[in-house]
């Protein structure tokens, strides 16, 4: 493997045995093979009931066939809604049950064809008449029998609101004695499936670890759990993972983001705020566990200025779009969506076609969040002349409102979502965390909660369970990951819709972006750095440091506009006598992080990582063009492993520190803050690094930074930067006339070096005898439309950086770090052991050791091979996927 550019696969591993003859495009879901089995037929009532009169195929289907075949076939299924023949009609669509044996008053096809809910159908065509609209009628009020001397049919399932724990099943076999596992055991009984054997210990643990932490098992920790032979070991691994509240939260906070849209550092356009990060409070409530009762009181009813008011905001992100796109309707979609399971995007725009939603719903729920008292609404951007005032989905959880303030209403909202009486709250919830412990929710849509379950007395139960520990949601997880359930062998699954779906375990799964990526660094102790969180925006900053003062401030601009940062006198300079001043706005030092933190890249976005511009409640798991191109040749990737290797074998040099590091931000809403200068000793300096690199600008190609009035003094006078020629002119931009600087007045009277967003000027200085470099970062005026902005950090080194570390990092690691490896075979063992929990087999070995020579240097591990060796094994299905 090259350390930079593409990947191109070592020869040595052309000929290489199967175990190795791996793609990267072979990836989880492309091995996954379906599985299914039909479920048993539906019991049916006592035939003793009176014989109906309609007949289904010679009266009824006639009429479906001739009115209703067009969007509703058995190929085109419109709303997912076929009437093509009895089952079908049973079975309903996406909306559920579209006919209520016994009451044709309360069937969905009826309120439709009636107009009672619109659209009305036939769509676009005329009313049914009269009398075939009767025969439809009386053929449900009879029962919806197949035909005229069959028995009823049975009502198919329906979501209910109230939630009550079901009576726990005797389980048919010995062990199976949870309440999980008694469930699921008479689940799986009744559904004829043999007493099913739960995974080896091994493949316990690594579930577990990754489920819980994110994190693959350290070797030496689970070489113990493997060895440990005391009853109940599992789920005491369970409890000691979930106590740890900083790899808890740091795994489970992806999760969180996907579903409240919430991303570091990036912004988007709204008409009331821009986007604005949850992370300090939405990490503070994984660490320290808060109920999901309150959980959700504090997200849709921020109050304190530490609870989380940018998720009202982030929902909002887009402003008005259209009608059905406003803020307040968006707040109602997205909570709707996250915290009750329903979906309510079509009916912000008219009633809906697939589900029982209307129009006045949406609205209704969407004053909650309304800076008006009353919504207006708008059937497909077209004005009603109707208004809406707040009201909940459930009429019979709708509280007093105080009084007509938004705040009053966002109190009540949540009030209302957390109601013990609303049973969507606790079941969306455990069938969202089951989805993702179990790969496939017990509800197949977890955004649409009136689907049924294949179990719903274990999702009451579950539910019931979790409210009875007051929300806690280390419980639930705790309880999903101890049953047999958890820990029977994984199934297989092509990504094919199932009919019948029957539960026979866990599925396979893939480990997420953010999984890849910690378990990179957990192998190789390379870690991801970024610049430490900080308050100062917000914070008056109070601290203080001693500063040398043998150089006197500049007055750049004409005025002290500059705040010099602080610089270090070199050991032997003349020493001053120390003044203090308040500390500059440099960046905060860096820290090693997982991936969470991170800005998603090109590799991580080609794994599932989402743009969190929208609710995402599951991630595409499916194999694509892009993500074996990222995996195969990938220059994240390729460059990560190559530093991996050789952070293991100890052969990465100390980062050098910056003599000036500082961030300067620029938007349409601040013309800039006063400029920060920096004034350093560069007696000892033989070049200089001047670099400039994006900060997640949403508007990048707009930036124009600046070197501003930098100047070396040497010992004949001052030396403009811009009179110096760097060594690569690549980084500098070409531009002509006076240069102004963003934010400050006296134009046109100042020096600068006119530079590129991502640049790197070196500058040789050596034997001319400067002694000091002063100057200060900066923009010139540029036009940004409405939430864009520019970000840039800026950096001065007098010794060759590190470009993956401009930012010194803190030493503190995500885990503790390993010692580097000194042979081949501790190299071999610690990569095999790590990332797939076992020993390279004798064939793997030796194809290991012939990778790992270094024919120049006999005797040592060579850095490049076993950067190979990394990525052959990272490529294993039996790495990526979780069994």
């Amino acid at each position: 493997m090259p350390t930079g550019g593409l990947l191109s696969f070592p020869a040595v591993f052309r000929a290489l045995p199967r175990v190795f003859a791996i793609s990267a495009g072979i990836t989880a879901s492309a091995l996954l093979a379906a599985q299914s089995s039909p479920a048993p037929s539906a019991t049916v009532s006592p035939a003793k009931a009176k014989p109906g009169v309609v007949d289904f195929n010679g009266q009824i289907k006639p009429i479906l066939d001739s009115k209703c075949s067009g969007c509703h076939s058995a190929e085109k299924r419109s709303g997912g809604l076929s009437l093509a023949n009895y089952t079908d009609v049973l079975d309903g669509g996406r909306s559920g049950a579209i006919v209520r044996p016994g009451s044709s008053a309360k069937s969905l096809i009826v309120e439709h064809l009636t107009g009672a809910i619109e659209p009305r159908m036939p769509f676009g065509g005329k009313p049914l008449p009269d009398a075939e609209l009767a025969l439809i009628r009386n053929w449900i009020d009879e029962g919806a029998r197949p035909n005229p001397s069959a028995p009823p049919a049975e009502p198919k399932w329906e979501a209910t609101l109230a939630l009550t724990a079901p009576a726990v099943p005797k389980s048919p076999w010995p062990g199976w004695s949870n309440p999980v596992d008694r469930f699921v055991a008479s689940y799986m009984a009744a559904n004829h499936i043999p007493k099913p054997a739960v995974v080896s210990d091994a493949q316990f643990a690594r579930r577990a670890y990754l489920d819980i932490w994110g994190l693959l098992p350290p070797p030496a920790e689970l070489d113990r759990f493997v060895k440990d032979k005391s009853p109940g070991k599992r789920d005491k691994l369970v409890a000691r993972l979930l106590a740890d509240d900083t790899k808890y939260a740091e795994n489970w906070i992806s999760f969180w983001n996907d579903l409240l849209r919430n991303d570091e550092g990036v912004n988007y356009y709204s008409e009331t705020a821009s986007r604005k990060s949850i992370t300090k409070w939405l990490l503070t409530s994984l660490e320290s566990n808060v109920s999901y009762d309150r959980f959700v009181a504090k997200l849709l009813d921020p109050v304190s200025p530490s609870d989380p008011d940018g998720f009202l905001i982030g929902v909002n992100w887009r402003g008005v779009v259209s009608a059905s796109q406003t803020p307040a309707l968006q707040a109602a979609q997205n909570s709707a969506q996250i915290f009750l399971g329903i979906n309510l995007k079509c009916n912000s725009c008219h009633d809906s076609f697939i589900s029982r939603w209307k129009l006045k719903d949406a609205y209704s729920l969407a004053s909650y969040f309304s800076q008006d008292e009353k919504l207006e609404l708008y059937r497909c951007d077209v004005a009603q002349h109707k208004y809406a005032s707040a009201g909940f989905l459930y009429p019979e959880l709708n509280r007093p409102i105080p009084s007509n303030s938004m705040a009053d209403r966002r109190a009540v909202a949540a009030a209302i979502f957390t109601d013990p009486r609303n049973g969507r709250l606790p079941r969306t919830l455990v069938n969202r965390f089951w989805a993702r412990l179990v790969g496939r929710g017990l509800v197949e849509n977890v955004d649409e909660m009136d689907g049924e379950p294949w179990s719903p007395e274990l999702l009451d139960w579950l539910s019931a369970d979790l409210v009875a520990h007051h929300y806690d949601m280390k419980h639930l997880i705790a309880t999903i990951v101890g049953s047999k359930a958890y820990q029977l062998a994984t199934v297989a699954n092509d990504g094919k819709p199932v009919k019948h779906y029957v539960f026979r375990g866990p599925e396979i799964r893939r480990m997420t972006a953010e999984q890849f990526s910690d378990a990179i660094a957990s192998i190789t102790g390379d870690w991801h750095v970024v610049q430490a969180p900080s308050d100062r925006d917000t914070k008056p900053q109070k601290t203080k440091v001693r500063t040398n003062t043998a150089f006197s401030q500049p007055a750049l601009f004409g005025k002290p506009a500059l705040r010099p940062v602080s610089w270090t006198p070199r050991a032997d300079a003349p020493q001053q006598a120390p003044v203090e001043k308040p500390m500059s706005h440099a960046p905060e030092p860096g820290i090693y992080t997982r991936e969470w933190r991170t800005a998603a890249s090109s590799l991580t976005r080609s794994l599932g990582r989402p743009i969190r511009d929208q609710v995402f409640s599951t991630r595409d798991t499916q194999a694509t063009t892009i993500q074996a191109v990222e995996l195969e040749n990938g220059e994240t990737l390729t460059h990560w492993l190559s530093r991996g290797s050789r952070r293991m074998l100890g052969q990465l040099p100390p980062d050098p520190k910056s003599l000036f590091a500082a961030q300067v931000n620029r938007n349409m809403t601040n013309s800039g803050r006063p400029l920060e200068g920096f004034d350093v000793d560069i007696s000892k300096s033989s070049k200089l690094y001047l670099i400039v690199q994006d900060a997640l600008s949403t508007a990048p190609d707009k930036a124009t930074p600046l070197w501003v009035d930098a100047v070396l003094e040497g010992p004949h006078g001052k030396v403009p930067l811009s009179s110096l020629k760097p060594m690569d002119p690549s980084g500098l931009r070409t531009a002509s006339g006076n240069i102004d600087i963003d934010g400050v007045e006296d134009t046109g009277k100042h020096d600068a070096a006119r530079v590129k967003l991502a640049s790197v000027l070196v500058y040789d200085i050596a034997g001319k005898g400067f002694t000091r470099l002063s100057g200060a970062p900066g923009f010139e005026p540029m036009q940004l439309a409405q939430g864009e902005n520019v970000q840039a950090k800026f950096f001065i080194f007098d010794k060759q950086p590190d470009m993956d570390r401009l930012t010194p990092p803190l030493p503190e690691t995500p885990l503790p770090p390993a010692p580097p490896v000194k042979t081949a075979r501790q190299a071999e063992d610690r990569v095999f052991q790590y990332a797939l929990g076992r020993l390279p087999s004798p064939a793997e070995r030796q194809i290991a050791e012939t990778v790992l020579r270094d024919p120049a240097h006999p005797g040592q591990v060579s850095a490049d091979g076993l950067a190979d060796l990394l990525w052959a094994v990272v490529m294993k299905p039996e790495f990526q996927l979780i069994y």
